[in-house]
């Protein structure tokens, strides 16, 4: 099933289970928020850059997103965006 803006941009993780890893909640929406405006036409963001997406831990007294969450979704991201950019060329 292909993931629209709307499910790109509105997209929540869980929290991470203690002892895990996890991502700032603000860099991970707004490289969300550009994944959506790819899919809208008003961005380029590749699955490369997907894929090479960096995140920083959480501020001191923030629970932020589970890593393993962020990264799941960030693969179907991948996948939605090379099928754009396919269709586009096509």
């Amino acid at each position: 099933m292909a993931l629209t803006p709307k499910d790109i941009a509105t997209k929540r993780f869980s929290a991470p289970i203690i002892g895990r890893r996890a991502y700032r909640e603000d860099e991970v929406r707004a490289f969300l928020h550009r994944a959506a405006a790819t899919l809208r036409g008003r961005d380029n963001l590749t699955s490369l850059e997907v894929g090479r997406a960096a995140f920083s831990k959480p501020k001191r007294n923030e629970l932020g997103y589970s890593e393993d969450e962020v990264a799941a979704f960030l693969g179907l991201v991948a996948v939605e965006l090379t099928r754009y950019f396919k269709t586009r060329r096509g």
